[in-house]
């Protein structure tokens, strides 16, 4: 009881003073619960509505990196197709020609090999604006000479593509081996941009 009585005394005594400090932690604890509380709410809706803002702004950055750098890697490729159709491709169906068969019989003869049995075709390519010339030549002579006539073939410079290609083996070893293939050179048939 002793203790109880204390207490008494005390607020009798001070309570003036507690009910101020009672009154302002009232006070305070409403202040907190109307003002300060519904502020601090809204500061962290705000932090996480800009964290959001940010991680979007960085992704849409990104995505504007990457449309770009795609951009620039069509417009290199056009580039390089345009100079490709320019440069590497015969410019008319008679470079194409000489290209084919001018060209062919002189490494064919540099290599050694007798050849015969030559055609061309000219052909459109479908949905492209390439028309294909198909040059078509029987060649003959050592296996070692149609090897190097064929790797001339693959490393010229000149676009020329192997469609296909048969080789027949001599009945006897000291024969010519006879080759058949089949090559193929395009050309832009589009009119030249300036």
């Amino acid at each position: 009881m002793m203790f109880g009585a204390g207490w008494k005394r005390i607020f009798a005594e001070h309570r003036r003073a507690i009910l101020v400090i009672g009154g302002l932690a009232a006070a305070n604890l409403v202040g907190y619960l109307l003002v300060v509380y519904p502020l601090e709410s809204r500061y962290a809706q705000t932090l996480q509505r800009v964290e959001r803002a940010r991680l979007a702004l960085a992704g849409s950055l990104a995505d504007e990196r990457q449309a770009t750098a795609a951009v620039a890697a069509k417009q290199q490729a056009d580039r390089d197709l345009a100079e490709f159709y320019s440069k590497v491709l015969p410019a008319s169906e008679a470079d194409a020609r000489q290209l084919t068969y001018r060209r062919l019989a002189v490494m064919a003869r540099s290599h050694g090999l007798e050849f015969d049995r030559r055609t061309f075709s000219l052909e459109p390519e479908p949905e492209s604006r390439l028309d294909r010339l198909t040059l078509a030549m029987t060649v003959s002579g050592s296996y070692r000479n149609i090897r190097g006539f064929l790797h001339e073939i693959e490393t010229t410079p000149a676009f020329l593509v192997i469609r296909g290609l048969t080789v027949e083996q001599p009945e006897f070893e000291s024969g010519p081996v006879e080759m058949s293939v089949e090559l193929a050179t395009y050309i832009d048939r589009s009119p030249p941009t300036p």
